[in-house]
């Protein structure tokens, strides 16, 4: 890396995610948030990327428990009624 910057290269070593997690201008962009898990407990991981000044998104959880957003995909994007999911849960199906 000494050689390249006497020679004027722009150039970085290749990073790790242990790199990342700890390197302090990662850090100043805020590329690296904490989450709270309610199993984990806090969890670092990557922010939404790219920042968009007007609506800069965010990250609000880690990955959901198996079946927490079932209501969310079944009812309210595929449009199943009440119902008809009640039976599928009851079926074991979902």
């Amino acid at each position: 890396m000494e050689l390249f910057a006497q020679n004027e290269v722009v150039a970085s070593r290749v990073f790790d995610a242990a790199d990342i997690a700890a390197d302090p201008v990662y850090e100043e962009r805020e590329d690296i948030v904490t989450v709270e898990d309610p199993d984990l407990g806090p969890v670092r991981m990557q922010a939404v990327i790219p920042h968009f000044r007007q609506n800069p998104g965010q990250v609000w959880r880690t990955g959901p428990e198996l079946g927490q957003d079932n209501r969310l995909v079944y009812h309210h994007w595929l449009g199943v009624a009440d119902e008809k999911l009640a039976e599928l849960e009851q079926q074991g199906v979902v």
